[in-house]
């Protein structure tokens, strides 16, 4: 993907097999995700440190396994029936339009719930804030909401199975707060989810990014085990 422009006038193609957990009504939330982690990639390739998506506009189709295709320089406008998804987004310092398509597309039972989350919102027409600004000295209480957040969507979005399952938080690899980064101000991403499964426990983990107003990027690795019980 070298040499890749992340601007509203040049038209990028991505296309990237991105494996994830298939969660029912939530697939809005993994395509969201899934979505970020794409800009983040097209974006780094650009030499681009940082790509905010400034809203996201998901059709009534489910996102689901399957290969994900990405373009840069889609119209303005709603989604096209073929189109998972309209993103409206800043790369570079240059407003960008993009729309997502999924090979794989299921009908969805019921719509995403409008949920408060610690770095953004989801709405039942899937609409999704994927930035939020840190107040200063806030860091800690940040850090638990995402923490606690994010252990209440991962066991509300795993699909039906016998037994309640029971999300952990297992570790984090917290490399913000080694430098105090999260005492200021900045931008914050929920940038990436992954999931393997290993017999009846998942492992799910959960990347935030940011940049504090001093400029310096930052990164926090959230790991949870989910168990059925």
């Amino acid at each position: 993907m070298s040499g890749l422009q992340a601007k509203a006038d040049t038209p990028i193609r991505i296309v990237r097999d991105m494996q994830f957990v298939r969660v029912g009504s939530r697939d809005y939330v993994q395509g969201v995700v899934v979505l970020i982690e794409a800009l983040r990639l097209a974006t780094e390739t650009a030499r681009t440190r940082q790509a905010l998506v400034r809203r996201v506009k998901f059709t009534r189709r489910a996102l689901s396994n399957g290969t994900l295709t990405l373009v840069f320089g889609a119209p303005a406008g709603a989604p096209q029936p073929q189109d998972d998804a309209l993103i409206e987004g800043e790369a570079a310092g240059r407003p960008f339009h993009a729309i997502m398509r999924f090979d794989d597309r299921r009908p969805i039972a019921d719509a995403v719930p409008d949920e408060p989350h610690p770095i953004g919102r989801f709405t039942p027409t899937g609409d999704y804030s994927a930035t939020a600004d840190i107040a200063a000295g806030d860091g800690a209480r940040f850090l638990k909401a995402v923490i606690e957040a994010n252990k209440r969507a991962i066991q509300a979005s795993l699909p039906p199975q016998a037994g309640k399952p029971r999300v952990e938080f297992v570790e984090g690899q917290d490399i913000a707060y080694a430098r105090d980064d999260m005492a200021t101000p900045g931008p914050v991403i929920f940038e990436n989810v992954s999931a393997r499964a290993f017999g009846a426990r998942r492992y799910v983990m959960n990347r935030v990014r940011y940049r504090a107003s001093s400029g310096a990027p930052a990164a926090l690795l959230l790991n949870y085990s989910v168990h059925a019980e």
